[in-house]
């Protein structure tokens, strides 16, 4: 792919990412870690979901910055919008998943949270692919709520005051209106969702 005469190589985090950009033309899909891609191609530039609202570009500088452990470095690019100032979504991890393992010691008593409060109708769970600069890989728990999502964080606020550990950062979005809705919306399924 082209983009402003740089050629990037495509790569998906999802089968519904590849359909969204081709449509249901045939094609071989090779599933790989995101590592394993990027050790590959030595020199590229990448874009992560083109196509997508939340797709994302890599340069090459990036790309040997991460397989070297240096995620600052690698994140510096974002760390500024065009206008020059700090661009609050870009602080949101871009790249995430699945947990792995689970933090069940979270999960179980925000479910029980959700289930007893009227506004909230879903929320998902997904965490950085790649550790901060602090080595660690941040949660992000979004949220669909009818009404004032700062009074359901409030109660949050309290359960995690009880439950969550030192090492735990997370950050919390509105489901719909973050830049990761397309992934908790067609990639993952919630953590919990209203009967």
């Amino acid at each position: 792919m082209m983009s402003d005469d740089v050629a990037f190589v495509p790569i998906f985090t999802a089968d519904s990412r590849v359909e969204a950009m081709f449509g249901f033309e045939k094609m071989m899909k090779v599933r790989q870690t995101f590592r394993q891609i990027l050790e590959q191609i030595d020199g590229a530039n990448f874009v992560l979901n083109p196509g997508s609202d939340y797709g994302r570009e890599i340069m090459e500088e990036d790309v040997a910055a991460m397989l070297a452990g240096d995620f600052e470095k690698a994140a510096e690019s974002d760390d500024f919008a065009a206008d020059g100032g700090f661009d609050e979504e870009e602080a949101l991890p871009q790249v995430v998943g699945r947990p792995s393992p689970v933090p069940t010691h979270l999960v179980k008593p925000l479910t029980k949270l959700f289930s007893g409060l009227r506004e909230v109708r879903a929320a998902y769970l997904a965490q950085s692919l790649f550790p901060d600069a602090d080595g660690l890989k941040r949660l992000v728990i979004g949220i669909d709520c009818d009404g004032d999502l700062d009074v359901v964080l409030d109660h949050v606020g309290e359960v995690l005051d009880e439950v969550a550990k030192p090492s735990d950062v997370i950050d919390f979005v509105p489901v719909p209106g973050s830049p990761l809705d397309g992934y908790f919306e067609k990639d993952n399924q919630p953590i919990y969702r209203r009967p």
